[in-house]
């Protein structure tokens, strides 16, 4: 749109001067028809133009949970930021598309503006509230449909409330709502245990509980107050939460190892519409712009109850402040380059073993450090670098360990449930996420099947079983682990790792190689002849289904970088905190690291847990727990010592899979030991 002395112009056609007879009047113009004015404005929307209504005072205020804004009235146009539910904006005009739809412009504290659509906004004057589910018995099941008879999603407690969605009348005449049960997932419950309230905006406010905290997974509509005291040691933060409608109060506690910037790590702006808020959520009160490009030097981390992540930056040098990370981007500058030393003994090391491609993450008493690479993520042609995504064989299973105990935390699952279950049958023998995850349990390491029907199925046929439930190495033990985490939280491993673990920490990883986020950082994989074993084309390929038939990829088809693995790694070594965030409770992880039987590898006897490793005098190392990989090629390694917080991830491929005395590959251990010791 181009402006002239307060007027638009609309395709060099001045619609007002079409409508507004009393204008035409005052500058002496002949009168024009009402045929013609209509014609003016039918020509306008054959052009696909808008229309002005007013230009506007006053407040807009967001309803919807986040909205694009736009650089002009219409969905056709480009998205240029994006702004959030309880937000307050100057308004500065109206107008309609072509559709009829209305849409306020609204101008932010720094000058620049955009377009926002009334269906998600309203006039501050005007009343402003949000429909919420209120659970009125004493715990109700939500469902994935509206009726009895679909499948049990989760639970709600009396007290809670949930967004609003949409509503229906069954055949037999009961409501059922339809609500936000998670970010992720809606959820249907009975009229006849629930009511629908009215709230405002301030009343839906955006939850800063950590995640340390037990939350019902809800959109539940809360209050926040917080309470931080800071000492030269730790600080701990009390977020005090209080339900609008129950006045249930819960208290989280989170303690991280630093109250001022973390040198070399830095927030940049990466929105043109963010705002730095005084404590985390959208609904705070603002500290001012926070503008695009610019780096803020990154003091800690906090999550939210809904899952969103806010940076605390050093904003000015008398004042600290929030960013959303929607909104910005978490630098890795602590993570640098390997000495020159270190990544000369990687290259002599892997040169020795013949590896075509070598990755190596550290990580120092709880902290991502470094990096080193070797070789070629595709032979020959592009080289490895530390973003490269391998797929990196049975240290999957460790990460479907942490999403069981995430879930475990989340109520979702229990480890001595029968996982029966979750799957709605009976298996032949009683059969326990505990006992899949340490590979103690009945089953045997039956062949996959492709669907969830079959591998209810297999459940429940005697040929699966064997005798006895003693320690036997199982990649379909684990599979059905990380199925049935599937099936109990009706969501895919890929979507629930994401949410808890992957995003909140800039990781792009997928047990299905095809859903990375970027695929182009793919590498290709090589036997130890270094003839290829899987090229990057092949891995793309593979993709998961929804919850159905995922069993297959879960034992070993993570694909993920050293360095992102050496994020994980650090949450198990730091008691389950990264970066000031808790991923995991310290309980949580202390029953991963809890001996469940002898387990052993070409030879040799370790203490299986779940499903860690330990072994005690190894790699100079008083403890250490850690878990090995190998698969098409793939040879890889993960550990860390609980006592110092440190720890290694070796990623290779091509490399001869020799082992040493401790069943682990020589060209892992080597490197492994070097970096343990240095």
């Amino acid at each position: 749109m181009q402006r002239h002395k307060g007027k638009e112009k609309i395709q060099k056609v001045k619609l007002d001067s079409f409508i507004d007879r009393k204008h035409l009047r005052k500058k002496g113009v002949m009168k024009v028809s009402a045929t013609l004015a209509a014609a003016a404005v039918v020509i306008a929307l054959l052009i696909n133009v808008t229309v002005p209504v007013s230009a506007a005072a006053g407040q807009v205020q967001v309803t919807g949970s986040t909205v694009n804004i736009r650089s002009d009235a219409g969905t056709a146009y480009a998205v240029v930021g994006k702004v959030h539910q309880g937000e307050t904006y100057t308004c500065i005009g109206e107008k309609k598309d072509r559709s009829g739809q209305k849409w306020y412009q609204i101008r932010f504290s720094d000058g620049r503006s955009g377009w926002i659509t009334a269906k998600y906004a309203k006039s501050a004057a005007a009343p402003v509230s949000v429909k919420k589910v209120e659970i009125t018995g004493a715990t109700v099941n939500v469902r994935t449909g509206a009726g009895a008879g679909y499948q049990k999603l989760g639970v709600a407690q009396k007290g809670d409330t949930y967004l609003y969605l949409d509503s229906v009348k069954t055949t037999g005449g009961v409501v059922w709502y339809k609500l936000q049960f998670s970010q992720t997932r809606a959820g249907w419950i009975t009229s006849k245990y629930s009511k629908l309230i009215t709230v405002n905006p301030s009343e839906a406010a955006e939850t800063t509980t950590t995640t340390s905290a037990k939350t019902t997974a809800s959109a539940t509509s809360i209050t926040t107050t917080a309470q931080t005291t800071t000492s030269t040691v730790e600080k701990t933060t009390t977020a005090k939460t209080t339900t609008s409608a129950a006045q249930k109060t819960t208290t989280a506690k989170t303690t991280t190892t630093t109250t001022k910037p973390q040198s070399n790590k830095y927030v940049k702006v990466t929105s043109h519409f963010a705002t730095a808020h005084i404590t985390p959520g959208h609904s705070a009160p603002p500290a001012g712009t926070a503008e695009y490009g610019k780096t803020y030097p990154y003091i800690e981390s906090y999550t939210t109850a809904k899952k969103n992540i806010w940076y605390k930056v050093q904003y000015t040098p008398e004042k600290t402040a929030w960013i959303a990370k929607t909104d910005s981007q978490l630098s890795d500058s602590t993570i640098s380059a390997a000495p020159a030393t270190a990544k000369q003994t990687v290259d002599k090391i892997a040169k020795k073993y013949g590896a075509v491609g070598v990755q190596v993450a550290v990580i120092k008493n709880g902290q991502v450090t470094s990096t080193c690479n070797y070789g070629y993520a595709v032979k020959g042609s592009i080289p490895m670098n530390s973003d490269h995504k391998i797929r990196i064989a049975s240290i999957s299973k460790v990460v479907v360990g942490m999403n069981a105990m995430k879930m475990q935390e989340d109520g979702l699952v229990s480890l001595d449930e029968n996982i029966g279950t979750y799957w709605n049958t009976s298996p032949y023998k009683k059969t326990t996420l505990r006992q899949l995850l340490s590979h103690t349990s009945y089953l045997r390491d039956n062949a996959y099947s492709g669907s969830k029907s079959g591998t209810a199925s297999q459940l429940r046929s005697s040929a699966s079983y064997r005798s006895s439930n003693s320690w036997m190495y199982n990649n379909y033990g684990l599979g059905m682990a990380g199925s049935t985490l599937e099936v109990a939280a009706n969501q895919t491993l890929n979507s629930y790792a994401n949410e808890n673990f992957f995003a909140p920490l800039d990781i792009d990883a997928s047990f299905t190689s095809g859903n990375l986020q970027n695929t182009g950082k793919l590498a290709a994989l090589y036997y130890p002849s270094n003839s290829l074993a899987r090229s990057v084309s092949s891995a793309k390929q593979f993709k998961g289904k929804s919850v159905d038939g995922n069993t297959a990829y879960f034992a070993g088809g993570l694909t993920i970088s050293a360095k992102d693995m050496a994020k994980l790694t650090a949450i198990l070594a730091n008691d389950g905190v990264y970066e000031g965030t808790r991923y995991l409770s310290k309980q949580s992880v202390s029953t991963m690291e809890t001996p469940c039987a002898d387990g052993y590898s070409r030879g040799h006897s370790f203490k299986q847990c779940l499903p860690l490793r330990y072994q005690t005098n190894i790699y100079g190392q008083k403890k250490l727990y850690y878990h090995l990989g190998t698969a098409y090629g793939t040879l890889s390694f993960m550990g860390y010592n609980p006592d110092t917080k440190n720890g290694v991830v070796v990623i290779t491929t091509g490399a001869s899979n020799a082992y040493d005395s401790y069943g682990t590959f020589k060209v892992c251990a080597e490197i492994a030991e070097y970096f343990f010791n240095h």
